[in-house]
């Protein structure tokens, strides 16, 4: 029978339980949608890792030998280890394309993943596994062949396969603002395949050095050139290029530059860096591990932003799911005394009548969260994967699940369910008699503002709405809170697109100031970038990456160097520019607060390619949105004992192409900006969906609000209209209150909102450094959308107070 009751009742007054519903869905849903993203791809890359073997330090040198190999093998917790030689190519086509490639000897480590072709065989010359990403870019397929360029030498080799890397989950080109896989790319190859021998010939043919600095330069790197330096010092080039023709490859392996070891552990690979520094003494430039590996990093930071996201969505919409359950089910039972005075006048005990009750809110948040946790996983994670797999590069892209998706939906069935029965509990007390007569109304004293002279001189309809509030407490938080998370839900996806727009304004209009940046070629060397600085009327740029210590801290991070002016400016905290001098050294200010340095300090860097440390003594704490790190001046760096080794050069002329082999690509000012509005793409579709939910969530609220407060109000609706109120007046009393929640909610929801956004900068990773934005065009139409809301939902009740029966409204319980 009672079962019978509440799906009566549920169907009188299904629009309060079907909201009550759609707010437990909602929370749940976008948790577990959000969720099923982060959870499928952290869930992928656990096997990912596994499959691949993915490293867990990588060390960085000028060059490895065997028994460096063993040694790094003999340090407790260090499992297998492999030795590559790395170095960097470019791709002969039409967009000079920058590609890692990595000569193999082994492949125990950081496997490649084979999705088409032949598995990796690490000894067949001539053959290579390239990218899939850039071989889909350039429509290259298996069996095809590609040549590439090794600094001046060019060498083809067939395409065997094509592969992803867990190592390069993330990876671009420096000059492109995302992935642009016609720019970048890496590829697989036996050590074999890596023309040293050509390389030399070519060097020595193209060098204009004599014979004796050659063989300086080149004793160096072998031992057996250093050995005979005296006898090949008397040796003509074209006798000593004769003979290297005639020499067999195998005899120059030892020459290519095993630059990486990689290895996996069973430790925590941070721990290993003194006992690493103490095998090798220091011998080599760098150590890192995954958590300082940029292709890997960029995905864990995505990732932790994204399962930030998605928790904030279930605590706002299960608050307003259990303010939604209090007032609705206060109305119930207000209205139901009769019924509930026969049910205990006919036996039934208060704990039966009690848990009929709760079974309201329990089994219509169950619905809720299960339909949530249900649907979720499986719909909402694809509209991520598009924009996701256009910067981040998985094999595959799929929903996952965690165990805390259960959690939340059993949590939101919790607190729904105590809700209801906190809120029933206290109001079945009383005999059979004293439950079936109407409840007596409320003392209502008068408080001081209805006893002072501010509320003589307010209209009839501010006090109408102000005691309207005073008696429906609840019912008023519940609209306070609803319209202040719709308001701080705007701002939220406003700020973040103010946010995108002033990063592209801070970037390309106060730091880089040039119309045409002119990309160098990896031959081009520091006269030829001189000759095209001065015929542009330029500034050469020089970028790379460092290691940076201080205060027993390590970071890897960016190096800018500069040489000239008018194109590249520092920022202070304040936005202000700041040309850098000779006397300049720049740390951007995430660096310095995560090593502890403030201007005055000094720290150690070096070069990755280097491992020789440096100190420098900090005299700027300078602010960028992307690329943190080191900026100096081309004379720092030489004073330093570096070399300087410029990537482009920036003017202010606007050019579209340039006639020189020593330029790999020309970059316009309108080109940058193309790029991001590409991107602002993705953002604009975030912005989107957050502005809907928003809106669902205000109108939700919003219309329950006015259903309850209709509802509670109808004696005293009806009295107005016997007094001869017309319509338009009675919904213009329910107009004001929600327009004062609006005022409410603008006012409280503009902090809350970039709060939000402020936590999603935060955790959007070590390179970013946002600030908080919100224009006032934003807030104009964020609040123009949250008090159209409020207004609109108040016009949904003309109806109901149009044929408002006034004779059942008025009348006493009989």
């Amino acid at each position: 029978m009672l079962r019978q009751k509440m799906l009566q009742d549920m169907r009188q007054n299904k629009w309060q339980f079907i909201s009550i519903l759609l707010m437990a869905f909602l929370g749940v849903y976008l948790f577990c949608g959000v969720g099923g993203e982060w959870a499928g791809v952290n869930n992928y890359r656990k096997g990912y890792y596994e499959q691949t073997n993915l490293a867990d330090g990588w060390i960085w040198g000028e060059g490895f030998s065997d028994s460096d190999v063993e040694k790094v093998k003999g340090i407790d917790g260090i499992e297998d280890v492999e030795k590559r030689c790395y170095v960097e190519v470019t791709g002969k086509d039409s967009h000079n394309p920058t590609v890692y490639m990595y000569g193999l000897n082994e492949n125990t480590v950081c496997m490649p993943y084979v999705v088409e072709g032949e598995e990796v065989n690490v000894h067949s010359k001539g053959d290579v596994w390239l990218d899939k990403n850039f071989a889909t870019a350039k429509n290259l397929k298996v069996g095809d062949s590609y040549t590439f360029n090794f600094q001046g030498t060019d060498f083809t080799l067939k395409i065997a396969g094509l592969v992803y890397s867990s190592e390069y989950q993330y990876y671009s080109n420096e000059n492109d603002l995302w992935p642009d896989y016609n720019n970048i790319g890496f590829a697989y190859c036996s050590a074999k395949s890596i023309p040293i021998k050509q390389y030399i010939i070519d060097y020595i043919n193209k060098s204009d050095k004599s014979v004796s600095e050659l063989v300086d330069e080149f004793a160096k790197e072998n031992a057996e050139i250093k050995k005979n330096a005296k006898m090949l010092k008397g040796l003509s080039k074209t006798f000593i290029v004769r003979s290297l023709e005639k020499a067999d490859d195998s005899e120059f392996e030892q020459m290519l530059p095993y630059t990486q070891i990689i290895f996996t552990s069973s430790v925590d690979a941070s721990s290993l860096s003194d006992k690493i520094d103490k095998t090798l003494k220091g011998n080599y430039a760098v150590y890192t591990t995954r958590k300082e590996t940029a292709g890997i990093q960029m995905m864990d930071a995505e990732m932790t932003q994204h399962k930030m996201l998605g928790a904030i969505f279930p605590i706002a919409f299960m608050a307003i799911a259990i303010l939604a359950i209090i007032t609705s089910m206060n109305r119930l039972i207000n209205n139901q005394r009769t019924q509930i005075g026969t049910l205990k006048a006919l036996g039934f005990s208060k704990a039966k009548i009690v848990l009929h009750y709760v079974n309201y809110g329990f089994w219509v948040s169950l619905a809720g969260a299960v339909l949530g946790l249900i649907v979720g996983p499986l719909t909402l994670p694809y509209l991520f994967y598009s924009s996701m797999s256009s910067y981040y590069t998985l094999p595959k892209w799929q929903p996952g699940f965690d165990i805390s998706f259960v959690i939340v939906a059993a949590a939101t069935v919790l607190a729904c369910t105590l809700a209801t029965l906190f809120s029933v509990i206290g109001m079945l007390d009383g005999t059979p008699a004293q439950t079936l007569r109407p409840k007596a109304p409320k003392n209502f004293k008068l408080t001081k503002l209805e006893r002072s002279k501010a509320w003589q001189k307010m209209g009839f309809n501010m006090r109408w709405s102000i005691r309207t509030f005073m008696r429906g407490k609840v019912r008023t938080i519940m609209g306070i809170v609803g319209t202040i998370s719709c308001m701080a839900l705007l701002v939220a996806a406003f700020s973040m697109s103010d946010c995108m727009n002033d990063m592209e304004n801070w970037m390309y209009n106060e730091i880089q100031v040039q119309e045409t940046r002119l990309t160098l070629d990896s031959e081009a060397t520091v006269k030829d970038a001189e000759k095209i600085a001065k015929d542009v009327d330029g500034e050469m740029m020089m970028s790379d990456s460092i290691e940076i210590k201080a205060n027993g801290k390590k970071m890897t991070e960016s190096l800018t160097v500069t040489d000239g002016e008018g194109c590249y400016y520092l920022t202070d905290d304040n936005r202000k520019q700041i040309a850098p001098d000779d006397n300049t050294v720049a740390v951007t200010r995430k660096v310095a607060d995560e090593l502890g340095l403030k201007e005055g300090d000094e720290f150690e860097w070096h070069i990755y390619t280097s491992d020789k440390w440096v100190k420098s003594k900090l005299t700027l704490i300078n602010r960028t949105p992307m690329t943190q790190g080191l900026s100096i001046t081309r004379a720092t760096l030489e004073k330093l004992g570096y070399e300087f080794k410029p990537t482009y050069v920036d003017t202010k002329q606007k050019l579209t192409t340039y006639n020189s082999d020593k330029v790999q690509n020309v970059l316009t000012s309108k080109d940058l900006h193309n790029f991001w509005d590409n991107y602002m793409e993705t953002m604009n579709m975030m912005v989107g969906i957050i502005m809907l939910l928003a809106i669902v969530l205000a109108v939700v609220v919003l219309y329950n609000l006015g259903l309850l407060t209709y509802t509670e109000n109808e004696r005293q609706n009806a009295t107005l209209k016997v007094l001869g109120f017309p319509t338009g007046k009675i919904l213009k009393l329910n107009i004001i209150q929600n327009i004062i929640f609006s005022v409410i909610g603008i006012i409280f929801g503009v902090p809350l909102g970039l709060y939000l956004v402020y936590a999603m900068i935060a955790s959007a990773g070590s390179e970013f450094d946002m600030m908080v934005k919100l224009s006032p065009t934003s807030f104009v139409i964020a609040a123009i959308i949250t008090f159209g809301v409020s207004v609109l939902t108040s016009f949904l009740f003309t109806k109901k107070v149009k044929n408002l029966d006034m004779v059942s409204s008025l009348k006493s319980v009989e």
